[in-house]
């Protein structure tokens, strides 16, 4: 892969074959959604090679594969999941670790996946979120400290959902665009605003460009957005009033299966 040194992301793509490289980890190919070929001649942490196994590249290989695969975070409430979307530095781990913290089961962190043959079910990812040190003092009852770094020099940390980690496929009931805002609003996106941004935060879009803008992504991303909710989610910043927003998205979210 010497091809591609010095270049960070995806430096080629077609609809059958990526190849990516990053001056911290290598290069790494994925090829027809069935394999994975990481350089292994950059002298790196296997946590960080790993981290872009399961995110970045699991996500194209996945959609070489016809899944739709969002840039978000899910959870599972009741009998249904809802997921975050938004853009970086937008809170999708933080607000996915504070409600699995209140008793929620963590279905995917980093990575929605919607397979071809399904509207809207999304399938279970790892059980672990990477978190900002401040999200894990703000939504986890432990310490920065106490979790390993996903690499060293980075900040985030890798927290663990051993105890309630949604195994099943579930039922996809909403999905939660997140913006900063002075309250607490929701506010349902109309259908076709609903789908750019889908269209926006998938793996395809942010990758791939126009190579992973696909008939089939369009037409799936299309059917979400007539499927699922989409609503705009607005909340302030402030980590000490992630207990509110844990209480306001139980509410909406729980009021959306009572109304259907």
């Amino acid at each position: 892969m010497g091809e591609i040194e010095g270049v960070n992301g995806v430096v080629r793509s077609t609809g059958t074959e990526a190849l990516l490289h990053y001056d911290h980890s290598g290069g790494f190919r994925v090829e027809d959604g069935r394999r994975i070929v990481v350089d292994d001649t950059v002298d790196t942490s296997r946590r960080l090679v790993r981290h872009l196994v399961l995110g970045v590249c699991t996500g194209i290989a996945l959609h070489q594969k016809k899944h739709l695969t969002l840039h978000a975070s899910a959870v599972g409430l009741g009998d249904g999941a809802a997921a975050f979307i938004g853009w970086k530095r937008r809170g999708k781990s933080t607000t996915a670790s504070a409600l699995y913290a209140s008793g929620a089961r963590l279905v995917t962190d980093d990575i929605v996946v919607v397979p071809p043959d399904e509207d809207a079910t999304v399938l279970p990812g790892f059980p672990q979120m990477r978190l900002d040190p401040e999200a894990v003092a703000a939504t986890l009852d432990t310490t920065p400290e106490e979790l390993p770094r996903l690499h060293e020099g980075y900040g985030k940390r890798i927290g663990h959902a051993g105890q309630r980690f949604q195994r099943e496929p579930c039922a996809l009931r909403c999905i939660y665009l997140l913006e900063w805002g002075d309250e607490f609003a929701v506010e349902p996106l109309p259908k076709r605003e609903a789908f750019v941004h889908l269209l926006q935060h998938s793996y395809a879009q942010r990758f791939l460009g126009e190579t992973g803008a696909t008939p089939f992504h369009f037409e799936k991303a299309s059917t979400l957005a007539d499927t699922v909710p989409v609503v705009r989610l607005k909340r302030p910043p402030d980590l000490d009033r992630i207990p509110e927003m844990v209480r306001f998205i139980q509410s909406h979210f729980h009021g959306l299966s009572e109304n259907s």
